[in-house]
């Protein structure tokens, strides 16, 4: 006998601090659905409940739809239809679920509060303005802002596909639009050498003075090098299991998502084989289906948690360790750690960093975009072409840090189904 269908209502919150409701079920085609019903404040739990209701006689008697009642004039199309439209054409089972997360929630608490009520032929580039400078005002990072707009563009260019003469030009188009993004410095994107020693001596101090038994195992230290030392982004870091890695090869294989070159061999270089190998020995969580830097209680970690709970108590360890040594050196004592951090530090700067570290190593682009997972060559190689301005000659730590295994056996190693 098959399972009864379930009609769900779902909540989600939104950044802007309304509540988005949402409809979850399997229609009379055995086709799993679930859509935006509405937000607050015009919608609540009632009005919700009420709705699924309904949709779940539609699918009783067989008669639910997916596509809403819309005019069949193009000029009265709702931004809102048009952004259903796109979604399911174009995101939907097509993008990686980080993706359609961000996507997501950039819909819901921005766009779709500004634009839903709105026919898609009636936006100019004022509305755009009006809603550009919604977002300064809120006080969402330029960035933040630019993305959203991209979003919008991407929306209104599907539109202006399939209806014609809806649009003269797309108003979400053009730097007019856009909100200038003050550029962090090049020496704030990157990491010296200096600066990778002392990060690695202050996850090395938590590793050590860590108030519980468990905590001191977490390794921190290995997981730090694991960012510098093989370019990982933190989402295969946080996914990475031991059945990933190969120590007899030297590889990392991470079941990467975000694009088909993604998945691939990843050299465990001479800087972070003897850390990963004496973490392994260490950590209680060492079956190959365990994850490599687990919590305390042994779950996978995601990446708010990879950066709070390591990366940013590591960076403020480092801050701790220069100020000691400050105040030694008032007191006439030689300065031991003279390094003057970056004003911040994410994720994505280690890996920046690798790429560099990556290029003084080969001077070979190819290989790094490679090893980066890049499917197009382009960022490599803009990335490259920096580090190779850098001036003086490789760093010797650098390319040490970052020689390559040497193996003889060609065949790849099969990746198992998880």
């Amino acid at each position: 006998m098959a399972a009864p269908k379930k009609f769900l209502v779902r909540e989600r919150s939104n950044t802007n601090g309304s509540t988005t409701f949402y409809a979850r079920f399997t229609d009379h085609h055995g086709i799993r659905r679930e859509f935006p019903l509405g937000r607050t404040p015009e919608w609540n739990a009632v009005l919700a409940t009420r709705a699924m209701e309904h949709i779940k006689s539609d699918v009783e008697r067989g008669t639910w739809s997916p596509k809403p009642e819309r005019s069949a004039d193009p000029q009265k199309l709702l931004f809102s239809d048009m952004a259903y439209d796109w979604w399911d054409n174009k995101i939907a089972e097509r993008k990686a679920v980080n993706t359609q997360t961000a996507y997501q929630a950039e819909l819901d608490g921005h766009l779709m509060p500004f634009f839903e009520k709105m026919a898609v032929a009636a936006i100019t580039k004022h509305d755009v303005d009006r809603f550009v400078q919604g977002g300064v005002k809120k006080g969402l990072a330029p960035s933040y802002i630019n993305s959203q707009v991209q979003l919008l563009g991407q929306i209104l260019d599907l539109a202006m596909d399939w209806y014609d003469n809806i649009l003269p030009a797309n108003p979400a188009r053009g730097k007019q639009r856009r909100v200038e993004d003050k550029k962090t410095p090049d020496e704030e994107r990157w990491l010296k050498p200096d600066h990778i020693e002392l990060l690695l001596h202050a996850a090395k101090a938590l590793d050590q003075s860590a108030a519980r038994e468990d905590y001191k195992r977490l390794g921190r230290e290995s997981l730090v090098a694991c960012l510098c030392f093989s370019g990982l982004r933190n989402s295969e870091l946080c996914g990475l299991t031991w059945a990933d890695i190969d120590f007899t090869r030297r590889i990392i294989q991470p079941g990467g998502t975000k694009t088909e070159a993604a998945s691939r061999d990843v050299n465990i270089v001479d800087g972070l084989l003897p850390l990963l190998l004496s973490h392994r020995n260490q950590t209680p969580y060492s079956r190959m289906a365990d994850p490599v830097w687990p919590t305390a209680n042994g779950k996978h970690r995601d990446q708010d948690n990879l950066s709070s709970r390591i990366i940013q108590p590591v960076f403020k360890k480092a801050r701790d360790l220069i100020t000691k040594d400050e105040e030694k050196a008032k007191t006439g004592e030689p300065r031991k750690i003279d390094v003057v951090l970056p004003a911040k530090i994410t994720p994505h700067t280690f890996r920046r960093t690798f790429c560099g570290f990556a290029t003084e190593e080969s001077k070979d682009p190819y290989y790094v975009q490679q090893q980066m997972g890049h499917k197009d060559a382009a960022f490599t190689q803009r990335v490259y072409n920096r580090a190779r301005k850098w001036a003086g000659e490789p760093d010797p730590r650098v390319l040490q840090w970052m020689q390559r295994p040497q193996r003889d056996a060609p065949e790849r190693r099969l990746r198992l189904a998880k």
